[in-house]
């Protein structure tokens, strides 16, 4: 709300709006991932690519001072990520045994789920600490995403995890 009135200046409507985006822009993107037939190498390096984009919009929210542009990026935003959960979530659930699946998805929505409230609940301490500068946020936040995106993109061991198939069941 902070970014949407004090540094795009327009109303508190287009929060809505832009949040609005993201979901719609996340659409695109399971829809993408369902029609985009990628395996092996070339999911690897497609996702990565998406990976780094994704990561890659975050730094210029703190740059951009019109609404317009911000939609624009963040329907972006949302394609990325639709398209990288799709591919993540479906890569985990063909890579880990049935037997382990229910356990390890249980222990990814606990974590993301209770690191959610943690990370809102700091994002508003440092942004009263640094008066609401939320550019300065999006900026700092997105520059160690994007460094991050780069650093595990290089890992062989993601590259693997990402090139990873389906074991096919005896015809």
């Amino acid at each position: 709300p902070f970014y949407v009135e004090d540094f795009l200046h327009v109303t508190p409507a287009w929060y809505g709006y832009i949040l609005a985006a993201f979901g719609f822009g996340s659409l695109l993107g399971y829809a993408a991932a369902g029609i985009m037939k990628l395996s092996g190498d070339s999911r690897s390096r497609v996702v990565i690519i998406v990976l780094v984009l994704m990561a890659s919009c975050l730094p210029v929210f703190s740059i951009i001072m019109k609404a317009p542009h911000a939609l624009l990026l963040m329907t972006a935003l949302g394609i990325f990520n639709g398209f990288l959960n799709i591919n993540i979530i479906t890569i985990l659930q063909v890579g880990v045994p049935g037997e382990m699946r229910g356990r390890m998805f249980g222990l990814l929505t606990t974590l993301t789920s209770g690191l959610t409230p943690i990370s809102m609940a700091l994002a508003g301490i440092i942004a009263d600490l640094i008066n609401q500068n939320i550019p300065l946020m999006y900026a700092f936040c997105g520059g160690i995403t994007l460094l991050l995106s780069i650093l595990v993109s290089c890992s062989r061991n993601f590259r693997s995890f990402l090139q990873s198939e389906s074991e096919k069941s005896p015809s």
